[in-house]
C-alpha cells in the first residue's frame, strides 16, 4: 500500500473513532446567490441529528430539480434557514465534521447564513482537506482524502484525481441509493470512508 493510500486509511480510522459527524447539502444551485434546500447531519453509525428540508427564499430550479428530485411543493411547509441555524451551530460546536467536497458545503452554509443576515463562523485555517472554523468545528474533506486513497493521478492539475461520490461508491463496491438526497449521500460518504479505514486493517 503506498504511503498517501495508508495515510488516507488512517485519517477514516481517526473519523471513526472520534466519532465524526458527516455533513451533506442540497442547494438550487452552483453560484454565490443558491441557496440550500436540504441539509442532513448523521453520526458515525449513519443516525441523523438532523435532516430536513429547507424552504428557500426563490423557486427551485427545474433543472435542479431534475438532479435532487426536490421540489417547490416539497419544501412548501419546510422551515426556513434562520430556524435550524442556531440547531446547526450547536450539534457542530467542537466536534470533527466529516463532507464529501466540503469546501462547497462550508461555502453553501456561510452562504445561507449571510442570506439571512445570520452569523457563521469563518473559516481561519486551511490545510489540505482540513477546515478548522472558529468554533472549534474541524471539517475534513473526504472527497480529497478519497482521492489520495484511490490513488489515480492528474497529470494536469498536478494532484490526485477526484472521484464523484457516486464514482467512489462504486470503486468500493458501496450500494449507490438515493443519490443526491442529503442523507442517502452522507450514508454513502460513510461507507465509503468505512471502506478506507477497514483497509487499513
Amino acid at each position: 500500500m503506498s504511503r498517501d493510500r495508508q495515510e488516507a486509511a488512517a485519517a477514516a480510522c481517526r473519523w471513526l473513532a472520534e466519532d465524526a459527524l458527516f455533513l451533506d447539502t442540497e442547494t438550487t444551485g452552483l453560484h454565490a446567490g443558491a441557496e440550500i434546500v436540504e441539509l442532513s447531519l448523521i453520526d458515525s453509525r449513519g443516525q441523523p441529528l438532523l435532516d430536513t428540508l429547507i424552504r428557500p427564499k426563490r423557486p427551485i430550479p427545474p433543472a435542479l430539480t431534475r438532479i435532487h428530485g426536490i421540489d417547490n411543493a416539497m419544501v412548501g411547509d419546510a422551515p426556513r434557514w434562520p430556524e435550524i441555524h442556531e440547531r446547526l451551530l450547536e450539534l457542530l460546536k467542537g466536534r470533527q465534521v466529516v463532507i464529501y467536497n466540503a469546501e462547497f458545503d462550508l461555502r453553501m452554509l456561510a452562504q445561507a447564513s449571510s442570506q439571512h443576515r445570520l452569523p457563521w463562523p469563518e473559516v481561519v485555517r486551511r490545510a489540505g482537506a482540513l477546515s478548522r472554523l472558529e468554533n472549534d468545528t474541524i471539517a475534513h474533506c473526504a472527497m480529497l482524502e478519497y482521492a489520495r486513497f484511490h490513488g489515480e493521478w492528474d497529470p494536469r492539475r498536478r494532484q490526485w484525481k477526484w472521484q464523484g461520490l457516486g464514482k467512489a461508491c462504486q470503486q468500493q463496491g458501496i450500494a449507490v441509493v438515493g443519490a443526491h438526497r442529503a442523507l442517502a449521500d452522507n450514508r454513502m460518504t460513510l461507507g465509503v470512508v468505512r471502506a478506507m479505514a477497514e483497509s487499513a486493517d
